[in-house]
This record gives structure tokens, sequence and C-alpha cells, in this order.
């Protein structure tokens, strides 16, 4: 179908490394319509695993990754697969070395802790690059090739990936439970804005004015969040906390399962970021006169509480305003 990919390895290597070094340069330059993994480890893609999760993805024939299919066809080398359903290409890189040439050094420029270290620690990066689209794509256009790109990807990566990275966006997610299904999507990127959002763990002084104030009020309206919660007027009760491991201390959501004579029963509704020995899940217990933010769903579907995640996320703004800032006088 392709004769001009007919090289080989080596040829599809050479052309992976090429558009490897373009596209480091698009992302600073121009539009770059892709869904990047970050990886903990490296992983190997054969051409049948990728015609296979493609076939899956888009509910077509793809062939076998040595034979055309009714719809398209699959060809490429270990770190480079080139996917044509239709009229449209796509790009699946497969790299054993970390996405950014610094990692560490780049992540430190990131304001959500959790993010920080996911950048930091991955490994290997997979991406699902759209081939040939200008500056001048419709937002339709658009959002059809996230639609697909988004499917291809999910079927992909595993919990093996630490977060999900949109070049052109500059925006990135933490790999979760809810992370395929929302690949998976038909407006994926709204899906992850909407469904895959969460509060930002960033490093905000205790002391900061707008936290103590944040803080006080929920202390103070803490026994509307027991009334609620007693009755069951509302859904996904929560309170944040701090947790302390191996004298790490970190301030994080815990799912309520009880509240019994000054204490809270509970489970870690998010993945800590330095509490060795504790994940997602994990049932811990703090009391009152700790607490430091609570929320839940009202009967109306109106969120409440979550008065230290409105200070967040502002601080979350500023920093991507100094950022994007940065960026253009850069």
């Amino acid at each position: 179908m392709w004769p001009y990919l007919i090289g080989g390895a080596c040829t599809l290597a050479a052309i992976a490394v090429a558009w490897f070094a373009w596209r480091r340069k698009r992302r600073n330059e121009s539009r770059l319509i892709s869904f990047v993994a970050l990886l903990r480890e490296p992983q190997t893609l054969e051409p049948i695993y990728i015609a296979r999760a493609a076939s899956k993805a888009f509910n077509a024939d793809l062939g076998d990754g040595t034979t055309d299919g009714d719809d398209g066809c699959v060809v490429g080398a270990e770190i480079a697969h080139f996917v044509q359903f239709g009229d449209r290409v796509i790009l699946v890189n497969n790299f054993s070395m970390p996405y950014l040439e610094n990692a560490v050094e780049a992540s430190e420029s990131i304001g959500d802790l959790r993010l920080r270290g996911l950048v930091a620690s991955h490994q290997a990066w997979l991406s699902c690059d759209a081939m040939s689209v200008d500056g001048k794509i419709s937002g339709d256009e658009l959002r059809e090739w996230y639609r697909l790109l988004g499917r291809l990807l999910s079927e992909l990566i595993d919990d093996n990936c630490l977060a999900v990275y949109l070049p052109d966006t500059d925006q990135l997610y933490a790999y979760e439970a809810e992370t395929l299904e929302l690949l998976r999507a038909n407006d994926p990127l709204e899906a992850m804005d909407v469904e895959g959002a969460h509060p930002p763990v960033m490093e905000i002084p205790d002391d900061a004015p707008e936290m103590v104030r944040a803080v006080e009020e929920a202390q103070r309206r803490w026994p509307e969040f027991v009334a609620a919660f007693e009755t069951q007027a509302g859904r996904n009760f929560a309170v944040k906390a701090p947790i302390t491991r191996d004298s790490q201390t970190e301030f994080i959501w815990i799912e309520v399962t009880a509240i019994e004579n000054g204490s809270i029963f509970g489970k870690l509704a998010n993945e800590p970021v330095a509490l060795k020995g504790l994940s997602l899940g994990s049932r811990v217990r703090t009391t009152e006169a700790e607490l430091n933010d609570w929320g839940y769903i009202g009967a109306n579907e109106e969120f409440i509480g979550g008065f230290t995640v409105k200070v967040v996320v502002e601080a979350s703004k500023r920093l991507q305003k100094e950022k994007q800032k940065k960026k253009k006088s850069s």
C-alpha cells in the first residue's frame, strides 16, 4: 500500500528519529496534534500488536501488521509504526528514553507536586501523532483527530503509564483508573478536563492568609458536613487532612466511611505523592482537630465545600499565567 515505506526497519528507524527531532522543535513552534504517554519503563510494540489495537480502537480491519486489511494497514519497526485508516495516517512512536531531554530539571517548573514527580520519574514514552495536519485545521476536524488518537492510545497503554501529555495545549494528566475510559470518549479532551480533572497538589505555606481563612471556614462549618453525611444528603463525602508516613506529611483527600467520637475513618481518594506504603484506596484515620477541608456533592448535584481547593486552583492559575508569560518572552 505504501511502497515508499518498504525499506526495512533501518529506514523506518531513520524516519522515526527524524520525526522525533522535528516534533521536539515543532512542540515549541507550531501545532502537534498528539497524545503522549509518559511510561514507567520501556515497552516493546510489534506490528501485529499495533494492528490488533488499531482494529479494535476503530472497529475496523487493519490487517495483521504484515498484510493489509479492508480498512487500512499498519507498517513499522519497534520504535515507529504508521497506522493508515481510511484517508488518515497516525504515527505511533515508542521510545526507550525520557520524552524530555532532562526530565528531572524540566519537572521543577511544574507547580503540581504529583505531576512533577510523575514527569521526573518516567523512563520512556509512547505517542500517537496525527500526520499531515496544518495550523488551519477546523474545530470539527481537530475533535475527530483527537477522538481517533485517544481511542488508539487507550488500546496501547496500561498502568505502566504515569501520565498523558498533550503537546498542542501543554496539558498534563496523571494516569488514573478512569483514564482509558476518558480517552475512548467522543471528545476525550473535554472528558479529561471535566471528569479527569483533580485539584492540583501544590506547596502553599500554611500561614498564607488565604489558606488560613479557608481552613478556618472549613472547621467552622464542619457540622454542616457531619449532618449531611449522617443523613446521606448527598454523595462523595470526603475530607482533606494531613497523613504522615516515615516523617513525610501530605495533605490528602480521604473518602469518608465513618465519623465516630471525633475520629474520621476512610480511604485515600487520591494517589499519594510521597507516602510510602500507601496508595489510592488505602484505609486511614484522622481526627476532626486535624481537619483541613471537606467537600461533597449535594442533593442538587452542586459541589459543597472545597474551601482550600479554591485557594489551590487560584494559585495554580497564577503559576500557569506566569509560565505562559515566560514562554512568550523567551
